[in-house]
């Protein structure tokens, strides 16, 4: 059996979209007008046809709240942060980037762009996972579910593993930023406890002492103000200063 009468008889079998594409380039093929590229979309239907359907992954509603995820974000909001966003690590995975898109979703792809995307977390609560990143649910879900409980803790770890604020991706410089593991900045900006601390490890500067030389005694006598006849007695001439 051709490509063509496979199709035919399997076409039923096919999503409603595929089954029009399918009628249209049948007809074009009782024809005798099928080109090239139409005989190449009848064969890759007709294998579509026979192949099972793949299922899609379920949503997966964590165990607990991730609300805090939600509030997390809006305290950014209200500080005015414009696009905020942060890095996620989850292991065996690239680096992730979250953050909330306008219709309520917060995303969760991978940080470079043009990435994976790996899924979303609905309003409701809900991680919805990528058709193509269904294997890597769970532990998305988990790590989501983590940063939602305590941010805070997460976000600390990130930079302290990283050398940098998983907020702003700027490296961590003060010893405060250093022991916490995120920036004094996006601290008040994303609502999280900071501790203060010393710009520089490095050890503190000793003063420099500059010994200047003796003045000259008739610049003293200028300076301390004496009249001409204290001047001209210790030999003072015209001074250029």
């Amino acid at each position: 059996m051709n490509q063509i009468e496979l199709l035919r008889e399997r076409v039923s079998l096919l999503s409603a979209k595929d089954r029009e594409f399918a009628n249209s380039l049948l007809s074009s093929a009782d024809r005798g007008r099928a080109s090239d590229k139409q005989m190449y979309w009848i064969e890759k239907l007709a294998e579509r046809a026979v192949a099972p359907a793949p299922v899609a992954p379920a949503p997966v509603k964590v165990a607990y709240s991730l609300d805090g995820l939600r509030a997390l974000f809006q305290r950014a909001k209200d500080s005015r942060l414009k696009n905020p966003s942060l890095l996620l690590m989850v292991e065996g995975l690239p680096m992730l980037q979250v953050k909330p898109r306008p219709s309520g979703d917060i995303i969760v792809a991978e940080q470079v762009w043009g990435g994976r995307f790996f899924g979303s977390v609905k309003p409701d609560g809900v991680f919805v996972p990528s058709f193509r990143e269904a294997a890597s649910q769970a532990v998305i879900a988990d790590a989501l579910a983590r940063l939602a409980a305590d941010p805070a803790g997460v976000a600390g770890a990130f930079g302290k593993k990283s050398g940098q604020c998983c907020f702003c991706s700027l490296p961590l410089s003060d010893e405060g930023s250093l022991e916490v593991g995120y920036g004094p900045v996006c601290a008040k900006k994303w609502g999280l406890p900071h501790k203060a601390g010393p710009v520089s490890r490095g050890k503190k500067a000793e003063p420099i002492i500059v010994h200047a030389p003796p003045l000259h005694p008739a610049v003293e006598a200028y300076r301390d103000g004496l009249n001409d006849e204290e001047f001209q007695r210790i030999g003072g001439r015209s001074i250029r200063l």
